[in-house]
């Protein structure tokens, strides 16, 4: 549809094994910040947003084994796991592109370049990780999911299966496909501010937003509802002037619709990766999941 795509979320459904399969925030608890915050026991903790990739070709791994299969260009998320128990409501998301091999299981994002020759998976770097603060489990799951892949792991593809073995764990992960930009209900999971990722702040209601077929757009932007019109360009997305109820809103969602109604305002870049799509205008920016 003219929106370019890069790899960065999964779907929202239970899996196995205490995994569960869906979008991961990067960010803490942060509204339009600057990157940064006070320490203290309430601090919050921000990483760097990544920018607005050009198209990409989407890459589809067919081949019955991983034999010279090319992962690039992919994403993946866990159906299953067995041998470990995941941390219950944790999720794993696998991402590859341009030569990296990004990981998430609930806590930081961990990278590194990698390999994927002769039915074996192997970052050939030292990872680099984000720095959140996470409960004690978590932090042992990001422990292990960097040995496993460190050491390397036998990996088959099968369609959209990817399944990682390494001793007596097994890993199941389905391919993400991208969603539909028009008629998907997207839920705001983090904002932008200055390069910085940040989630809602506690409490706040999720807006949404719907572009219909025709660019008919709606908007609940956390306290009130708003229409407007989307014009699909390549790679872009151009907002007229919204119109919108005017309820009283409490002082966090007055912040958050702020944020909304100054993003979804006028032309904004649009990238949609898997179930995930990113508005950028500036140093500003929403990311949405599909509900």
């Amino acid at each position: 549809m003219g929106y370019p795509r890069t790899n960065r979320s999964a779907s929202t459904s239970t899996a196995r094994g205490g995994w569960l399969i869906g979008a991961v925030l990067v960010g803490a608890l942060l509204l339009a910040g600057c990157g940064s915050s006070d320490s203290g026991s309430d601090a919050t903790t921000t990483t760097k947003a990544s920018g607005v990739k050009g198209t990409s070709s989407t890459t589809s791994t067919t081949a019955a084994t991983s034999a010279g299969g090319d992962l690039d260009g992919t994403q993946w998320t866990a159906t299953g796991v067995e041998g470990y128990q995941p941390v219950e409501g944790s999720t794993l998301v696998l991402t590859f592109e341009a030569g990296q091999l990004t990981a998430n299981a609930g806590c930081n994002t961990l990278g590194a370049p990698y390999t994927f020759a002769e039915g074996e998976l192997a970052w050939t770097g030292e990872p680099r990780a984000t720095m959140m603060a996470c409960s004690d489990e978590l932090m042992a799951q990001d422990t292990w999911l960097t040995d496993l892949l460190t050491k390397g792991v036998e990996a088959t593809v099968d369609g959209n299966v990817l399944t990682l073995a390494s001793g007596d764990v097994t890993i199941t992960l389905d391919e993400v496909v991208d969603a539909t930009l028009e008629g998907t209900t997207w839920t705001l999971e983090s904002v932008i501010a200055n390069d910085a990722v940040s989630s809602l702040p506690e409490g706040a209601k999720a807006p949404t937003l719907t572009i219909g077929a025709d660019g008919a757009t709606q908007v609940f932007t956390g306290c009130n509802n708003g229409s407007t019109t989307a014009e699909v360009g390549e790679g872009t997305l151009t907002f007229s002037p919204m119109a919108m109820t005017r309820m009283a809103c409490g002082e966090d969602a007055s912040k958050v619709e702020n944020y909304v109604v100054q993003v979804l305002d006028g032309e904004v870049t649009a990238t949609v990766d898997g179930n995930s799509l990113t508005l950028r205008k500036g140093q500003s920016g929403l990311v949405f999941t599909a509900s």
